[in-house]
Order: structure tokens, then C-alpha cells, then sequence
């Protein structure tokens, strides 16, 4: 691609196990027609992460405010770090 859409990963600090806060990454989304999940992977696990476009991340506000969704958004050349 010549000049490829900039990509972005989702994340989030969660309490997953106990309560201490480990970074976890969107692996995966349930999607009806009024209501959307996150599933997130294995603590700073970036391999399996999916990979959103800024108009994907945008038309996510149908359902999460704006500010949430760029609060959780990494660009996604960092995943294989």
C-alpha cells in the first residue's frame, strides 16, 4: 500500500485478576444492534490485538464517548514491541 491507512490498538487498565491493575489489549468485539463488547487478552499481550482504523475508532462513538475510545488507542506500529 502506498501510503497505508494509519492503524490503532485498543487498551485499557483493568483489575482483571485481584486488584491490581495490569494493562490489557482489545483482542476481540461483540457487536448487536444496540450494544458492543470488548474482550481483552492476556495482560501486555499485543500479539492477538485487533487493529482499528480512525474511521472504525470513530464510528465506535455511536456506542462509547469519543474521549474514551482516544484514551485507550495506541498507534498500532508499536504492537510487536
Amino acid at each position: 500500500e502506498r501510503f497505508p491507512e494509519k492503524k490503532y490498538v485498543l487498551s485499557a487498565m483493568r483489575c482483571a485478576e485481584g486488584s491490581v491493575p495490569v494493562k490489557q489489549y482489545v483482542d476481540a468485539m461483540n457487536i448487536s444492534t444496540n450494544n458492543v463488547e470488548f474482550h481483552f487478552g492476556f495482560s501486555n499481550e499485543k500479539a492477538n490485538t485487533m487493529e482499528f482504523t480512525q474511521k472504525e475508532l470513530d464510528d465506535l462513538s455511536d456506542f462509547f464517548p469519543k474521549d474514551a475510545i482516544d484514551a485507550m488507542k495506541e498507534p498500532a506500529e508499536d504492537k510487536n514491541e
